[in-house]
């Protein structure tokens, strides 16, 4: 070792070093664009001609860009993304562009994707049901899991066709994907949960994606999912 040369080593408790995702899922969160916490991402959805692009509630879609970011571990990952249709008669709209890469994923609890494999459409009562949630995440109640209750509802918002369930979500988790499994099931209306509460629901049917009242059957839209996976 040379005399005439000196180190000085410093410690710290974190080297402030996030894990790099350039991922963009659904269950993602958005933002407006001034940082206020907004909605949640539903599902990714790909078009037939190859087209890319993920979901959230029609009701959370009244700004034209919306921030969207990933979980807490990877919060300096995020992009702006572009409001492009909204569907005239389901709570469900489509956002496009950014710089993250489209996957097939979506997370279904904190921090953790899994592929969506199958899309579907609920076709009787008292099947399970889950629903992940930017609020209910962050308050630490994770994903929010029950039964189905109704198989079509509306409300008076005027959107057509939902299903319901007996979970109680908080507002900041609409646009959440439902789900179970990999099987992707519906986009999020949240309620709210005061006590005494009667706990429900609602999620626009992803089944109308493709429909006319959706985003249209000229190109049609659909989840994009990955069966083999």
């Amino acid at each position: 070792m040379n005399p005439h040369v000196t180190f000085k080593v410093t410690t710290v408790d974190d080297l402030g070093i996030k894990p790099k995702d350039n991922n963009l899922r659904g269950g993602g969160y958005f933002n407006l664009a001034d940082g206020t916490p907004w909605c949640t991402a539903g599902f990714n959805v790909i078009s037939e001609t190859g087209v890319k692009g993920t979901t959230t509630a029609k009701h959370c879609a009244d700004d034209p860009y919306l921030i969207y970011l990933n979980h807490p571990a990877r919060d300096d990952n995020r992009t702006t993304v572009s409001r492009m249709y909204r569907a005239p008669d389901y709570d469900i709209a489509r956002y496009q562009g950014g710089d993250l890469t489209y996957t097939r994923t979506f997370y279904y609890e904190l921090n953790l994707p899994r592929y969506a494999t199958n899309w579907s459409v609920p076709a009787v009562t008292n099947i399970p049901m889950c629903t992940f949630g930017r609020t209910s995440a962050t308050q630490g109640l994770g994903a929010r899991c029950g039964k189905v209750t109704q198989l079509s509802v509306g409300w008076d918002d005027g959107f057509e066709d939902n299903f319901e369930t007996d979970t109680s979500t908080l507002g900041g988790d609409s646009g959440g994907p439902a789900y179970w499994g990999g099987t992707a099931y519906g986009i999020l209306y949240a309620g709210e949960d005061p006590p005494g509460s009667v706990l429900h629901s609602y999620h626009a049917k992803v089944w109308n994606i493709p429909k006319a009242g959706g985003f249209g059957t000229a190109n049609p839209w659909q989840v994009w999912t990955c069966n083999t996976c």
